[in-house]
C-alpha cells in the first residue's frame, strides 16, 4: 500500500485527529479510513497533540552529510581507504 502522504493530504488526516480528539470519530475507524494500524495511528496522535499547528504526516529522513563523516574518516588509520 503507498505511503499515507502519497494518499492523503495532511489537513485531511488533521481533520480526522481533531474529531478523533472531539470524540466524534472513534480510533478504529480512523484507522480503517486511513488503511493504517492502531500503533500508527497513536504515533500520529502523538505528533499531532505536540503541535498542532506544524504537524506533518511527512517521516523525517536522516542524512548523513560530510562535516558528520569527516571526524570519523579521519579516525580511521592511513592506508585504509584505497586510492
Amino acid at each position: 500500500m503507498k505511503q499515507l502522504h502519497k494518499r492523503f493530504e495532511k489537513e485531511q488526516i488533521k481533520e480526522l485527529l481533531g474529531k478523533y480528539e472531539n470524540s466524534v470519530l472513534k480510533g478504529e475507524i480512523i484507522c480503517a479510513m486511513l488503511g493504517i494500524e492502531r500503533a500508527q495511528f497513536f504515533r500520529l496522535l502523538k505528533r499531532y497533540r505536540q503541535d498542532k499547528e506544524k504537524f506533518t504526516i511527512l517521516c523525517k529522513q536522516t542524512t548523513i552529510n560530510m562535516l558528520t563523516l569527516t571526524p570519523i574518516i579521519h579516525s580511521f588509520p592511513k592506508g585504509i581507504f584505497l586510492n
